[in-house]
């Protein structure tokens, strides 16, 4: 017996969790609906400032049990290892992707650290084939590309009691798209979450500060990372090879709601189409980068900083002419688009 789900295309594939999110969210028609309204901000920790190797890049609200569009139900395998076989295909069959965590790469064959280092990590299952032995999964694979595969069913399981006899703490999470009328986007709640994300932080370069950095002025928190590297406050072989990932997929997303807000008030595609020189920007970063990441060249350091600091400049400016443009509408409409 073969069971598959359908696998589409996440908008956000950087971290494990934001892709088996997407994946999921995408079985309802509404589903980029969603993330439009929710996913288009950025924080950034700071504790990289302070030696940590990593900026903690995060796009606001994101992770499967904050969608309250999804129907999701966790089971903790801790308990029952030897019993998860059996549960994951029952959710499988029932129409419920299986997010997991805290499973032994080394043991799953195709994932990134297979057969090489003990590292309790996360990932999708989309289907199981009994014939064949195996479980597809979603994840990044062993060329550090995120896509489907099939893997050694047995293998999984392994890596799966590894974990839980390490005293980890791996689980299941069954989840599928609640069956719900398409919605559409809510445009007053897209106003306030841009605002908010071009609010300043006088305090982002300041370690001792409490609390994340948000919104825009992450761009400059990325900027002190990269200038961190070169100097060789943060080691280059501990570098989080995925920011400039996120970042370029949140650009992404962020020119898609654009879009939507623009044809929903027929307004002209003017902004969407500048905006779209910022994504553009923003891949090209993601490419320095990883030849950055491939072989160190710190010629490429403020290149890298100089693409940032436009890319910061020209959003910046974009956004504050298309919530101008949508709050005149809003005034016209008689539709407060600013809280109180």
């Amino acid at each position: 017996m073969r069971t598959e789900l359908e696998y589409r295309e996440p908008p956000f594939c950087a971290y494990h969790y934001m892709a088996s999110h997407g994946v999921v969210a995408l079985e309802n028609p509404s589903g980029m609906v969603w993330f439009y309204q929710n996913c288009t901000g950025l924080s950034c920790g700071r504790r990289f400032l302070d030696g940590y190797t990593a900026p903690e890049l995060a796009v606001t609200r994101h992770g499967i049990l904050a969608n309250p569009h999804i129907d999701s139900y966790i089971v903790n395998a801790w308990f029952c290892p030897e019993d998860m076989r059996k549960t994951a295909k029952r959710m499988l069959d029932m129409g419920y992707y299986v997010l997991f965590d805290h499973v032994d790469d080394y043991y799953v064959e195709g994932k990134s650290f297979f057969g090489e280092r003990h590292f309790y990590h996360d990932g999708l299952i989309l289907g199981y084939d009994d014939t064949a032995g195996t479980l597809i999964l979603a994840a990044y694979n062993n060329k550090w590309s995120y896509g489907v595969f099939e893997t050694s069913m047995d293998g999984f399981m392994k890596g799966l009691l590894a974990a839980a006899e390490a005293g980890e703490r791996p689980r299941f999470i069954a989840a599928r798209a609640k069956k719900e009328e398409p919605s559409s986007l809510d445009i007053p709640a897209v106003f306030r979450t841009v605002e908010a994300y071009l609010r300043t932080d006088p305090t982002v370069h300041d370690c001792a500060a409490r609390g994340e950095v948000r919104g825009t002025d992450v761009h400059l928190c990325l900027v002190r990372y990269l200038e961190l590297l070169a100097e060789g406050g943060i080691p280059y072989e501990k570098m989080d090879w995925r920011v400039m990932r996120l970042l370029w997929e949140q650009k992404k997303c962020l020119c898609g709601c654009i879009r939507e807000v623009e044809r929903a008030l027929s307004f002209s595609d003017e902004v969407s189409r500048s905006y779209q020189a910022v994504v553009d920007s923003a891949n090209l970063l993601r490419i320095q980068y990883a030849r950055y990441h491939m072989k160190r060249d710190d010629a490429l350091i403020p290149k890298m900083t100089a693409r940032m600091l436009n890319i910061k400049e020209n959003e910046v400016l974009l956004l504050e002419k298309w919530m101008e443009k949508v709050k005149k509408r809003g005034n016209e409409d008689a539709v407060e688009y600013i809280e109180a």
